[in-house]
């Protein structure tokens, strides 16, 4: 089993996120809250929450993210009653209409989102 994450991941489980096997075994809450999105050296940005679950969070902005990009996400939630600030990575980046991205990022397993 063990060899079996290993060649379908593109990530090591030595690096703190979780393999893309394991991305869809966690339900998704869906969430529409907005949130502030912090990267190393640039300016705090405004995105969307589409949805949220224990390894990753779906975002929509007016801006392209860069796949590898690390940030910090900072959501203040009615749907999780407190506010969460979380270690990300981006893991994919679309245009899906004019001036509008979804990304999803990926929370690290030392961080992850804890559910009620």
């Amino acid at each position: 089993m063990d060899n079996e994450l290993e060649n379908k991941s593109e990530h090591s489980v030595t690096d703190g996120v979780c393999p893309p096997i394991c991305r869809r075994l966690f339900r998704r809450i869906i969430a529409d809250e907005t949130a502030l999105l912090y990267s190393e050296g640039k300016e705090e940005k405004l995105v969307m929450v589409r949805d949220i679950s224990v390894t990753g969070i779906g975002i929509e902005n007016n801006f392209p993210l860069a796949v590898g990009e690390e940030c910090k996400i900072f959501i203040q939630s009615a749907i999780l009653r407190e506010s969460i600030k979380k270690k990300t990575r981006v893991v994919w980046c679309k245009k899906t209409e004019d001036n509008v991205w979804q990304a999803g990022l990926e929370l690290y397993y030392d961080d992850p989102i804890q559910f009620a």
